[in-house]
C-alpha cells in the first residue's frame, strides 16, 4: 500500500484514476491546483503524484522540479492533443509520461513500475482458478493489516456498538448507514458539511484523540433533532429554563457512550492505545466547528463518518470520525511490515 495524490484539474477524472488505484488497496489524496499539489506533497511526502499536466499552466519546470527534489516520483498525465513532447516533462523531473486519460492497464503498469513493484502480480490471481480462497481467522496476520477497506469495517464494528448503546438510552430502534470512508481536503470537507448541516448552528460533541492513530471524533446533530432528542431522554421541553443545561449534559453524555464505544472497538481491533477523554459539548454552525479542525489537520483528512436515524424520534444525526492523513498512512505501513 502506498499513498498516491492524484493532482487534476477535472473533479471527473480524479474519481476515475482514484477508483482504478484504491482498487490496488492504495491510499489516495487529491489536489485540484499547482499550489494545493506542492503544499500536500510537501507535508505528507506521498509515495507517487499523478499530475495532469493541466496543473503546470506556466510552471511546469518549477512544479516538476520541486517535486523531483522532494524525491516524489511523478506521472505526468499529457492533455489531448499533447501541448508538449513528453521528453520535455522528463526533462524536468517526470518520472513517467502517459496519454491523456490513461486506461486501467497503462496506468496500474506506470505506478507499478514508479513504485518498484512487480505488475504481473496486479493482473494475475496469486492461486489458481480451483483452488480455494483461503478464509481469515482471528489469528490471520493479514487482519491486522490497516487499509482503507480495513478502516471501514473497524468504523462498522464501532458503529454497531454505538448502536447498541443509542438503543439502551432511547428504548428505540436505531437505523445505522453503512459507513463511508474517503480522502478529502480542508475544504472539500467544509463543502460536504455545509451541504449537510446549512449555516445554522448545529449540536456536536467532540473527543479527540491521540495514539496509534491521531484524529477527532464527533456527534453530530442539527438542532431540531437535538431538541427532540434532548426531550425524549430528559424530559424538558425547549424554552423551559433548565432546557441548555439538560441539553449539554445530555448530549456530553451521549456522545460520551456514543464516541468511546466506536473508538474503544476500533482500538481493540487494532491492538492500538488510542487516548481520548470526556468528550467537549460544543454549538456552533459547522463552518466554526471545523475551521480548528482544518488548520490542525493541514492539508488532508481522512474522513469516516455513519448517518443514523432513530425514526420512532424522528431524530437524525452524524458520527463522524477524522484522522490525520500521515498518521494513518504510518500506522498502516508500521503494521504491514
Amino acid at each position: 500500500m502506498a499513498l498516491i495524490l492524484i493532482a487534476d484539474t477535472s473533479t471527473s477524472e480524479r474519481q476515475r484514476l482514484r477508483k482504478i488505484v484504491e482498487a490496488e488497496d492504495h491510499v489516495v489524496v487529491e489536489a485540484d491546483s499547482s499550489v494545493y499539489c506542492l503544499e500536500i506533497a510537501e507535508f505528507h511526502q506521498p509515495q507517487c503524484v499523478l499530475l495532469s499536466v493541466l496543473l503546470l499552466d506556466h510552471g511546469a519546470d518549477e512544479l516538476l522540479q520541486t517535486l523531483q527534489k522532494l524525491n516524489i516520483p511523478t506521472i505526468a498525465i499529457a492533455t489531448n492533443p499533447p501541448c508538449h513532447p513528453p521528453q520535455n516533462y522528463t526533462n524536468n523531473g517526470a518520472t513517467t509520461v502517459l496519454s491523456a486519460t490513461p486506461n486501467e492497464a497503462e496506468l496500474l503498469a506506470a505506478l507499478a513500475s514508479t513504485l518498484n513493484t512487480d505488475f504481473s502480480s496486479l493482473s494475475q490471481p496469486a492461486v489458481q482458478p480451483s483452488a480455494p480462497t483461503p478464509v481469515p481467522t482471528p489469528s490471520d496476520p493479514t487482519q491486522h493489516l490497516l487499509s482503507i477497506e480495513r478502516l471501514q469495517q473497524l468504523v462498522g464494528l464501532g458503529i454497531e456498538q454505538a448502536a447498541e448503546t443509542l438503543n439502551e438510552l432511547t428504548d428505540c430502534q436505531i437505523q445505522f448507514q453503512p459507513p463511508v470512508v474517503e480522502t478529502m481536503t480542508a475544504q472539500s470537507l467544509q463543502n460536504l458539511l455545509r451541504a449537510r448541516f446549512g449555516t445554522t448552528p448545529i449540536c456536536a460533541a467532540q473527543l479527540p484523540f491521540v495514539g496509534g492513530l491521531s484524529g477527532v471524533a464527533q456527534l453530530f446533530f442539527p438542532q431540531e433533532s437535538a431538541a427532540t432528542f434532548v426531550t425524549a431522554l430528559t424530559g424538558e421541553e425547549p424554552g423551559s429554563p433548565d432546557f441548555s443545561e439538560a441539553k449539554q449534559e445530555a448530549l456530553t453524555e451521549v456522545g460520551n457512550c456514543v464516541l468511546n464505544s466506536v473508538m474503544g472497538a476500533m482500538s481493540n481491533a487494532l491492538t492500538q492505545r488510542l487516548n481520548f477523554s470526556v468528550p467537549v459539548y460544543l454549538e456552533a454552525p459547522i463552518d466554526t466547528l471545523t475551521q480548528t479542525l482544518a488548520e490542525d489537520f493541514s492539508s488532508a483528512i481522512l474522513l469516516a463518518k455513519a448517518d443514523f436515524d432513530i425514526e420512532q424520534l424522528q431524530v437524525a444525526g452524524d458520527i463522524m470520525l477524522f484522522f490525520k492523513m500521515r498518521l494513518f498512512f504510518d500506522l498502516a505501513s508500521t503494521l504491514s511490515t
